[in-house]
């Protein structure tokens, strides 16, 4: 099969546990705004058949199998290959793989494949509730995203969610209540990151001012105490790793 491939990073610290090599896939059914990839959304990409990625992707194996690593898809939206990645569960058992998704592409047959493989895991971009999330991602966007989750959670598959705090959501989507609403869901994990104007179509005043960077350092700490939910905090984490969480001393411990 073929896919088509934007770009890959070969040693990626910071898109799951240990050492990944993170593939950015071509194409997306969504025009998001401020989207961090909108290089992504269209045709493009180089076109790489799945036996070349995979041999590829095994020229880093020895660093995944040591710091317990493996390979994370993400976009675009990666799940428009969702068969190509499946083949390469199956063909890869003992790699981990996972991937950041808008969920619209999360039907029925395909969590039944996610179970079968039994090496792949979901995390949802959310902005919040209906009206922050489809005011980003597009109408209707918010209520697929919950039906993906819920069809992952009866199928007793682990996933979580990924959230870009910005200056309009950043008390919604790191509050307790809209954890607890998550978690009640099925998640448990969280990826949180704060909004960075990119490409013409920024919005600057989305930037979360200071004191809401702190309120959200607050609050995602407060849940890791509080809440059955692992959640990292992409953008404060450092002083756990002394330096930045994608290469600093003490990412790995």
């Amino acid at each position: 099969m073929t896919g088509y491939i934007h770009s890959m990073e070969s040693m990626g610290l910071v898109d799951g546990p240990g050492v990944r090599a993170v593939v950015f896939l071509q194409g997306c059914p969504l025009r998001c705004r401020y989207c961090h990839n909108p290089d992504t959304q269209c045709g493009g990409g180089r076109p790489v058949e799945d036996g070349t990625l995979v041999r590829r992707l095994l020229r880093f194996r020895s660093y995944f199998d040591r710091s317990g690593g493996g390979v994370t898809f993400s976009g675009g939206e990666p799940l428009v290959c969702k068969k190509d990645i499946i083949r390469l569960c199956e063909e890869n058992p003992d790699c981990a793989f996972f991937a950041f998704t808008n969920g619209t592409l999360v039907d029925d047959a395909f969590v039944q494949e996610i179970k079968r493989v039994g090496n792949f895991a979901l995390a949802f971009s959310i902005e919040g509730y209906e009206d922050a999330t489809d005011m980003r991602r597009g109408d209707g966007t918010y209520q697929k995203v919950l039906a993906a989750m819920e069809k992952m959670k009866a199928a007793g598959l682990p996933f979580g969610y990924s959230a870009c705090y910005h200056s309009k959501n950043v008390e919604e989507v790191c509050s307790k209540e809209y954890i607890d609403f998550l978690v009640n869901k099925g998640a448990l994990f969280a990826w949180y990151f704060t909004y960075m104007p990119v490409g013409k179509d920024a919005v600057p005043e989305l930037i979360a001012n200071a004191d809401q960077r702190k309120k959200a350092y607050e609050l995602i700490r407060q849940a890791r105490k509080e809440q059955p939910l692992f959640a990292l905090d992409f953008w404060n984490d450092g002083e756990y790793v002394q330096g930045c969480i994608a290469g600093g001393r003490r990412w790995q411990s």
